[in-house]
């Protein structure tokens, strides 16, 4: 396949994508020296997949890519088949996308977290008391997973967030923070094991999440 290279996409509304539960990239402003400066949360740059790459791909993993995301083809297991700690850095091209796209290995796709996609996900696990810990922080969910838990997306403020996993916080059980340098899967092409996006989803910012919650996206520089 020839290089592809993405085009400039406009006329797209601000807010979260309704077919993916993804949002779209954070608005900025532009300052009187003409420099561009970011409102309070990571800024991201839609794309325009080329027709063959967005037809390859499957529709939610596309709609991912184009409004800013990063992502990573994963098999059954969610386990990664490629590299990916380079794209923490730099997105993947659309010829690497439609090369794995390709792949019959690719049994789910991956949300790269934190500075990379401008996402932060509250992992809720079902089998860790998770679902108490979400019904009594009375959030909304974007993505239900196969095994009856929520993810709960919060945008990425401007630094680099640690990521935490089982037993979660104190006060928190059931409850892991998939932030930078974490990925996060988000789609299964088995049916029988879907991520689904949840009917009145909607995108936190930090501050809007209880205070408890605040210390986790405090920033972190060990190993920056």
């Amino acid at each position: 396949m020839a290089d592809i290279n993405p085009g400039k996409q406009k006329g797209q509304p601000r807010g979260a994508d309704l077919s993916t539960g993804l949002p779209s990239p954070i608005p900025s402003t532009t300052t009187r020296s003409g420099t561009r400066k970011n409102t309070g949360s990571t800024e991201r740059k839609k794309v325009a997949l080329p027709p063959e790459v967005k037809k390859r791909l499957p529709s939610r993993v596309a709609s991912a890519v184009e409004s800013g995301c990063r992502v990573v083809p994963q098999n059954f297991a969610k386990q990664p088949i490629v590299k990916w700690s380079k794209y923490q850095h730099e997105p993947p091209t659309p010829d690497e996308l439609y090369q794995w796209a390709k792949r019959r290995d690719v049994e789910t796709w991956g949300l790269l977290c934190g500075q990379a996609s401008g996402i932060c996900i509250l992992d809720f696990d079902q089998k860790h008391g998770g679902m108490e810990t979400f019904d009594r922080l009375g959030l909304r969910a974007m993505v239900s997973t196969p095994g009856g838990g929520r993810h709960v997306y919060v945008k990425a403020p401007l630094w680099r967030v640690k990521t935490l996993g089982q037993p979660g916080p104190d006060g928190y059980p059931g409850m892991e923070l998939k932030a930078d340098g974490s990925l996060c899967t988000f789609y299964s092409r088995d049916p029988n094991h879907p991520y689904r996006p949840v009917a009145g989803r909607r995108i936190y910012r930090p501050q809007e999440l209880e205070s408890g919650l605040a210390p986790l996206f405090e920033p972190y520089r060990k190993g920056c």
